[in-house]
């Protein structure tokens, strides 16, 4: 995948309804993991039937960026929530019973729910139809529902919050709009319609990152163009920049727990009771 992607593909479930968690850090590689670009996702589906049509990006004509903030909220525990997630869900010791099992704790309801993970907008997309406009906030993660769940890491928002500079502002809006025309290249086409859980997920989710990747090079290549440009000083490599860190988090639990950290700590942990 270009480096320029808005989002990437993450390699662990972040909702209950997901159909198993990848073994240690996501990687840059593959579907089930991420890529070093702001497209990531993870989901428990199935194949689409065969006679829906491939998987490829369809028209981007009439689209148009929207805005997008971060969304920054104490909603986690520094000291627990975090870090317990991230071992989990990510570690090379978390399983799915395991990412599961932190999900459906009470206590982590506030922080799962209302920062860690969030929905790309507030209706789902129906494959072969329109597709929704976003919220106007996302967390560090987002969810994508056509209807089955994709989730995706939100680096353009991460480096938004980590790079109050213009240069860092600039990456952020053009890691956000590279994303966003990969979604409406690629999230109502019919062969990319992620089933809904319990089926498996994972031809379909490849397929569906391979959609965004060639929509990056193909009808969106003006807004990834615009993220090499953009990003070449902020840190893009991974080498440099008070932002690199967001470009690591798909590979990188330390990375992960930071971003996951700037946008959802600094809260008490507190969960909900029955």
């Amino acid at each position: 995948m270009v480096l320029g992607a808005a989002l990437t593909l993450v390699g662990a479930c972040f909702t209950v309804a997901c159909s198993s968690s990848t073994s240690g850090a996501p990687s840059l590689a593959e579907p089930q993991d991420s890529g070093p670009s702001q497209s990531d996702a993870v989901s428990d589906a199935g194949t689409p039937a065969e006679d829906v049509g491939p998987c490829e990006p369809g028209s981007v004509s009439g689209f148009a960026p929207t805005p997008v903030a971060p969304l920054v909220q104490a909603a986690c525990s520094d000291t627990n929530d975090i870090p317990q997630f991230v071992a989990d869900c990510y570690s090379d010791a978390g399983t799915e019973q395991s990412c599961v099992s932190w999900q459906l704790l009470p206590a982590n309801f506030i922080c799962n729910a209302q920062c860690l993970n969030t929905s790309y907008s507030e209706t789902n997309v129906s494959p072969g139809g329109s597709v929704p406009k976003p919220q106007p906030s996302w967390g560090p993660t987002v969810a994508v529902y056509n209807p089955g769940e994709s989730d995706w890491l939100n680096v353009g928002g991460c480096v938004g919050v980590a790079d109050t500079s213009q240069e860092g502002q600039a990456c952020a809006t053009a890691l956000t709009n590279s994303f966003e025309c990969e979604y409406y290249a690629c999230a109502s086409v019919r062969g990319c319609s992620v089933p809904v859980y319990p089926a498996p997920a994972q031809p379909v989710l490849k397929a569906l990152q391979m959609c965004f990747a060639a929509a990056g090079s193909g009808v969106c290549a003006s807004f990834t163009s615009a993220v090499n440009g953009a990003c070449a000083l902020n840190g893009d490599a991974g080498d440099a920049g008070p932002a690199a860190f967001c470009f690591k988090a798909a590979s990188d639990n330390g990375a992960l727990t930071t971003m996951l950290t700037q946008e959802c700590g600094g809260g008490d942990g507190g969960g909900y009771t029955n």
